[in-house]
């Protein structure tokens, strides 16, 4: 699991959130529920990140996360 901390069931709740408001609010708005799954996904990968840094194993490359909405 690449992810061991992860709370699938949190997780999941914040997604439903999300989506449920996305289909309520009008396209291009920054939504609480979309912030909070931005920020926890954020979190694990930070977490990740520190992890393989403190193991020694290579961290992941990618794109840096960041907000879309800002």
């Amino acid at each position: 699991e690449r992810y061991p901390a992860l709370d699938r069931q949190a997780l999941r709740t914040i997604v439903r959130d999300a989506q449920a408001e996305q289909a309520a609010v009008a396209e291009g708005t920054a939504t609480k529920a979309y912030r909070k799954l931005f920020q926890h996904l954020k979190r694990l990968h930070d977490q990740q990140l520190l992890a393989d840094a403190t193991m020694g194993a290579p961290s992941v490359r990618g794109e840096d996360l960041e907000d879309p909405a800002l």
